[in-house]
């Protein structure tokens, strides 16, 4: 899995989420700081512009593929999802 965020007040925030499987587990934290927000547009395939001065986290081997997602597990400390401008917008139904 390969994740692009970016450090906001309290935390952090996802932009972006790359890996092979449907099912997607948001971390907790990363490098020690909670992940608290997921971003407009996090998985869905239309972005108009990517962030530039975003973080990456890797877990794992580089994977190029973007997430079509079938379900969300977040960890405990997100508190917010910007669903209002379409952050699901690629979620197989």
């Amino acid at each position: 899995m390969k994740i692009q965020y970016q450090k906001i007040e309290n935390g952090l925030e996802i932009l972006r989420i790359w890996q092979d499987s449907g099912i997607i587990k948001v971390p907790e934290q990363i490098e020690g700081i909670p992940v608290i927000r997921i971003a407009p547009y996090t998985f869905s395939l239309h972005k108009d512009e990517e962030e530039k001065n975003a973080s990456v986290y890797q877990t794992d081997e580089e994977n190029d593929r973007f997430a079509q997602p079938e379900e969300l597990c977040c960890g405990g400390m997100v508190r917010e999802i910007h669903a209002g401008r379409y952050p699901f917008n690629n979620f197989l139904y």
